[in-house]
């Protein structure tokens, strides 16, 4: 399980997301898509979703 935010991304911006990586990434890229005009390489967010989960 990771937990981001798009704070963390540096977007005044109170959406977050609790999931399983896999998870995690779709919805995160779909919400940043959708409301801040920036879709992800998949592979980009896996990766630092995963450094995250170790930190969490």
């Amino acid at each position: 399980m990771v937990r981001v935010t798009c704070h963390d991304y540096g977007h005044d911006c109170d959406f977050m997301i609790t999931a399983e990586i896999d998870d995690a990434v779709e919805e995160y890229n779909k919400h940043s898509e959708e409301e801040h005009g920036i879709e992800y390489v998949k592979e980009d967010l896996q990766h630092r979703f995963m450094e995250l989960e170790i930190f969490q």
